[in-house]
């Protein structure tokens, strides 16, 4: 390498026989060879920084041969034998040795998907000699070769385990939530900021279809499905609930067979310190309030 002009040279010397056969001095062939020596350096440089990276995902990478053997693998990897099994893990070790006997036919069956040309991702609880049960999320991947050739497989692993554990207090409060919802005469919905229903009880389901004549599903716009007075009623209450006001207030409703005085309780749903939605709880007041009329009306007689 010559500084100042910055090139890159490959030298090869030969010596100049003479007819004699005695040597009588030498020749110098200079190639230059920068474009090759740069995209080497660019490549080594490349590979360093994908080192890098690949060191720092929270993924376990292994990347395995046509025979199950260990070709390449990244630090959270080896962290993770070395924690479960209390081993070193090596280049050309087979992965089947660091899965319980009960695990090794159904890894060998998702490792012939995936050098057969499948890619795909699943979730297993896997329980460990060492005592730990973890929930992994486990992704498959052929590799190929520079000629399109499957070379091997990455498999990655994600530990899972806490999204598990959540997943599951949020099925059993959402179980909580549906008994406590469902097990009442209010009717209960609730919308996001488009008004598109997020839930909604089986009493809210039978009121609309005896109403407005539509069966409602999670998902679909509310305000959509009803008539134009209520429509414009809601749509005006709402926007005031998606401001952080809370509403209580009643109002009466024309079914197809009868009147009735529905009282309505609107709050604001709060994530993270925004409104997201709201919430409406419905209940019907008829009889209540027909009792406080005639109890005013028992009290004028009095007078």
């Amino acid at each position: 390498f010559f500084k100042k002009s910055k090139k890159h040279y490959d030298f090869c010397f030969k010596p100049i026989i003479s007819l004699t056969g005695n040597i009588i001095g030498t020749v110098i062939i200079a190639n230059d060879v920068t474009a090759s020596k740069e995209a080497e350096i660019e490549m080594h440089l490349s590979r360093n920084k994908l080192k890098s990276y690949f060191d720092s995902s929270i993924q376990s990478i292994f990347l395995l041969g046509k025979d199950l053997e260990v070709i390449e693998f990244n630090k959270k990897a080896s962290d993770d034998i070395r924690r479960i099994w209390n081993k070193e893990l090596k280049i050309n070790d087979n992965i089947l040795d660091y899965f319980s006997t009960a695990l090794q036919d159904r890894f060998h069956e998702y490792f012939d998907r995936a050098v057969n040309g499948e890619k795909f991702v699943i979730e297993q609880k896997i329980e460990y000699p060492s005592g730990p049960k973890i929930w992994s999320e486990i992704t498959f991947v052929p590799v190929y070769n520079n000629v399109g050739e499957i070379m091997g497989v990455s498999f990655s692993t994600l530990d899972i385990t806490k999204n598990k554990s959540v997943e599951s207090r949020l099925s059993e409060n959402e179980a909580n939530l549906i008994s406590l919802v469902e097990n009442n005469d209010t009717l209960v919905w609730s919308v996001d900021r488009n008004y598109k229903l997020i839930l909604l009880n089986s009493q809210a389901k039978e009121f609309f279809k005896s109403t407005f004549n539509v069966e409602l599903h999670p998902g679909m716009n509310i305000l959509e499905h009803m008539d134009q007075p209520s429509e414009k009623y809601f749509k005006k209450q709402l926007s005031k609930v998606y401001q952080g006001m809370p509403l209580r207030e009643d109002r009466r409703i024309k079914l197809p067979d009868r009147r009735i005085i529905l009282e309505f309780i609107m709050n604001p749903i709060i994530s993270e310190g925004k409104v997201i939605g709201a919430s409406v709880f419905s209940m019907d007041i008829t009889e209540r309030k027909q009792r406080e009329i005639e109890l005013v009306k028992l009290n004028k007689s009095y007078l």
